[in-house]
């Protein structure tokens, strides 16, 4: 049969660690935190979203194969959506 180590697959190139980082929303999130930071319904749901996404109109990013956003560019994100961020809403944290 041969020897196991030879069939062993190793990749030409480590993969990037997961985000973990407090300033990173995650994409199961995104449609929460944008409906905190605008005080509106979110007008999609997490599918058509990625849809955007995907014909770049919204400017969401994958990092560690898991869609996501950096928590400063949630503004963009409303705004691509047609959201409008409260004036009394929370910076975010950069």
């Amino acid at each position: 049969m041969g020897n196991a180590a030879a069939r062993t697959f190793i990749p030409d190139h480590p993969t990037p660690p997961l985000p973990n980082s407090p300033n990173r929303v995650p994409g199961s999130q995104i449609i929460r935190e944008l409906e905190a930071l605008t005080g509106q319904g979110c007008p999609i749901t997490f599918r058509r979203l990625i849809d955007l996404v995907a014909s770049n109109r919204v400017p969401l990013d994958m990092r560690g194969g898991r869609w996501g956003v950096d928590r400063h560019r949630l503004p963009e994100v409303a705004e691509a959506l047609g959201m409008t961020v409260r004036a009394n809403s929370p910076a975010p944290a950069l």
